[in-house]
């Protein structure tokens, strides 16, 4: 296990290499899913090293990364004289990366993933026993996210998407009623229409409270092409704790998946607006429903800060 972690760690840095150009034509949806997935492996293990100067494969969230990119290797070696798929690759690859593998490093990048022979002999039996005694993974997935400010304008593929979507369906709700409605916005027009509405609530809501308003122009949702809006039946006693877990559900699903997110207030306000109950009509939406709140969604166009530290008194135990 110290060769493959030796291995990795050349892996999560190489990418910062610099080479000639590589064009990226992405015609190739399965193909550019896996790029996406690849280069959110890479992405993480890359933060990896960065934070502790070595790659631990007894970590869960390392070892699933790795994982992705043995996956990624064999799928690669077995379309590699597939010129189309291998672009669609490389541009999934990019859009999932943060900046981290680009068009003038994609190139090398990928000659060495079709180099790395140690990949070919990772699969799920090589987890090391460490592991089964370690943090669980998804408990890895959850202090690992982080809200993002800063998108890039790149649409994320429908399927990662829709994966996100399910995700939020599975939250618990009071009862199991449910109360809550994802609406996924990709249409650009309805994007920038929400936009507006809740730039225009957030200024009014600083005037009043004595602070600037924030710059003509301003976009409260970060340049993210995808909105998931979260309503919730006001019916049912426990819809606002409904719609919270979900959307929590959701930032959590975005981050698995490889996406950047942020969760974003004034859903309420919105259509609670003559506007916004025009809005839910045009999409055929009846009923009593509040807006709860939005997760936007897509790839981050910077590296994302790291976190504050938890307080010290966080948890408080009674036994």
């Amino acid at each position: 296990m110290k060769r493959l972690a030796i291995f990795f760690v050349c892996v999560a840095t190489l990418a910062m290499a610099s080479c000639s150009m590589l064009g990226a034509g992405a015609n190739n949806t399965v193909a550019q899913s896996l790029g996406q997935t690849c280069g959110s492996a890479v992405l993480g293990l890359y933060r990896s090293y960065k934070s502790t100067g070595t790659i631990d494969l007894t970590n869960a969230s390392n070892l699933t990364n790795a994982l992705a990119l043995a996956t990624a290797y064999t799928q690669l070696r077995q379309n590699k004289d597939n010129t189309s798929y291998r672009n669609a690759f490389t541009s999934g690859l990019i859009l999932s990366s943060a900046g981290l593998i680009t068009n003038q490093n994609a190139g090398n990048f990928v000659n060495a993933l079709l180099g790395a022979q140690q990949l070919g002999n990772i699969n799920q039996n090589s987890t090391p026993t460490q592991v089964n005694n370690s943090t669980p993974a998804v408990i890895n997935l959850v202090k690992t996210r982080r809200s993002c400010r800063a998108f890039l304008s790149q649409m994320p593929d429908r399927n990662f998407i829709a994966a996100v979507c399910e995700a939020g369906t599975w939250a618990p709700t009071g009862h199991g009623k449910q109360s809550p409605l994802i609406v996924a916005i990709t249409n650009p027009h309805l994007r920038n229409r929400l936009s507006k509405m809740n730039a225009d609530i957030w200024n009014r809501l600083k005037v009043a409270r004595g602070s600037e308003p924030a710059p003509d122009g301003f976009d409260p949702f970060y340049g993210a092409p995808v909105v998931l809006l979260v309503l919730a039946d006001r019916t049912v006693p426990t819809y606002l704790y409904d719609g919270c877990a979900v959307l929590t559900n959701l930032a959590n699903a975005a981050h698995a998946v490889g996406l950047a997110s942020c969760w974003i207030h004034r859903a309420k306000e919105e259509f609670d607006s003559p506007e916004g109950k025009h809005i839910l009509k045009e999409l055929g939406i009846e009923g009593d429903y509040e807006g709860i709140d939005h997760l936007v969604l897509g790839y981050p166009a910077k590296e994302i800060p790291a976190p504050l530290p938890r307080k010290s008194d966080y948890i408080r135990w009674a036994e």
